[in-house]
């Protein structure tokens, strides 16, 4: 019995030591003669890939119809190559693909994007690294449809001043569209060229400048401005017109009316025809005189007098009364004072006050041509006094036919000038276009 339980125990004691050797081994402290079989090693560590993804935008704001650029580029900073990198975009879709990329390089892929609307990018890609995939994305930016809006407005401190005295101009630019305009210069055909007004104007931001100028004679100005945007056009507007009044004090103002009756004696109530001449001698032109008659009240307003005597003008009245008649004109200075100058008193007599008004002749083939004392004229037809002058009628039409035929001419040359202006800056902006598209294919 002894015996079997000690062959037992070394049946035990064998197949534990196996055991054991594993368990001191596992601890560093194998015993000598132990096969290298069982001795596994620790596994070698590989660090995560590291990828930069960028991309870049020719321009973030482009007008209607251009295209923008957009690159992206990608690197591979990792210590393992990375493999099947496919680069997509929500704006194009699918970008491009590169096969492989060591550890150190990059590549840049560009694409070309018609902008017809405001538009969102947002990039990413998709790699393999060790065996693994990855994916890398960019932050998503806006494309937006340029609008270029520059407020131009010109006023002054003083509109009526008196020769010789300084006017301030305020020039005033207001940026009402959503890209930055650079560069912005102002010219002015009398003024000349003003230079840089300022740098930069980012939307929404406002720029005043100001000039000072000695008003020797009445002048309109009118400012044009000029610069580019971030879209690389040029831009091009034109300022309001500003017109400052020129007029000499009430001291200094000349101004003679004179008035003319056609007739000073009635057989009876009818019609005067008064013809009223203004003449002003002053070295300036007047502005804004009123003609009136002291009962009649006002004739009309004059906007403009210019040196020297004035064609005739006439006024017909009613005559039912003795009576006198007498014109007056007024003007306002550059300070606001009122001066009113006034003609000789015309009387008008009526010999039969109880006589019915003189009836207008009718027209017809039938009617009798009116008789009248005639005085012969040397080289041309006798005049009859009796005759109303219808040459001031003649003329006055005729002028206006002349005004309104000038005023046509200048505006068909004005509205052409602007049209070739139009088509000018049409050209230059495709010309730049092209030059740009051709830069960004070299």
């Amino acid at each position: 019995m002894r015996r079997k339980i000690c062959l037992l125990l070394l049946t035990l004691a064998a197949l534990m030591l196996p055991v054991f050797m594993v368990g001191a081994e596992g601890n560093g402290a194998a015993p000598a003669g132990t096969p290298d079989a069982v001795h596994t090693p620790a596994p070698t560590d590989i660090p995560g890939p590291d990828v930069r993804f960028t991309r870049d935008f020719s321009s973030r704001y482009a007008e209607y119809g251009d295209q923008v650029t957009i690159a992206y580029t990608v690197r591979n900073d990792g210590a393992l190559p990375i493999e099947n990198v496919v680069i997509k975009d929500s704006l194009v879709g699918e970008v491009g693909t590169v096969d492989a990329l060591g550890p150190g390089e990059r590549k840049t892929i560009s694409v070309r994007v018609n902008i017809t609307k405001n538009c969102t990018s947002s990039p990413s890609i998709v790699y393999e690294y060790d065996g693994e995939k990855h994916t890398e994305t960019c932050g998503s930016e806006r494309i937006s449809l340029a609008k270029v809006d520059l407020k131009v407005e010109l006023d002054a401190d003083k509109t009526n001043v008196a020769p010789g005295e300084m006017v301030t101009l305020r020039l005033s630019l207001v940026n009402e569209g959503n890209v930055n305009l650079y560069g912005l210069r102002a010219e002015e055909p009398v003024l000349g060229e003003m230079g840089s007004l300022v740098s930069a104007l980012p939307p929404g931001e406002e720029c005043v400048v100001t000039r000072t100028v000695q008003m020797k004679s009445t002048g309109t100005f009118q400012f044009m401005i000029s610069g580019t945007s971030d879209t690389g056009g040029a831009i091009s507007v034109q300022s309001n017109e500003m017109s400052v009044l020129v007029t000499p004090v009430a001291a200094e103002i000349r101004l003679i009316l004179r008035a003319e009756a056609d007739r000073t004696q009635l057989d009876g109530p009818g019609q005067v025809t008064f013809s009223l001449y203004v003449d002003n001698e002053c070295s300036l032109e007047l502005r804004n005189v009123t003609l009136s008659e002291e009962r009649k009240g006002v004739i009309r307003e004059l906007v403009f007098v210019p040196t020297g005597e004035m064609p005739a003008i006439t006024e017909v009245y009613d005559v039912l009364e003795n009576g006198t008649y007498r014109f007056q004109a007024q003007v306002t200075d550059s300070v606001g004072d009122r001066l009113t100058v006034y003609s000789e008193p015309i009387e008008i007599r009526i010999i039969d006050e109880d006589a019915e008004p003189t009836p207008e002749p009718s027209g017809g083939l039938n009617t009798p041509e009116p008789q009248g004392t005639t005085i012969p004229i040397h080289g041309g037809s006798p005049y009859r006094m009796e005759e109303n002058p219808a040459t001031f009628e003649k003329l006055m039409f005729g002028t206006s036919i002349i005004l309104a035929a000038v005023l046509m001419i200048w505006y068909m040359t004005e509205k052409f000038r602007r049209f070739a202006e139009r088509r000018r800056k049409a050209r230059r902006r495709r010309k730049q276009k092209k030059n740009k598209r051709t830069n960004a294919k070299k």
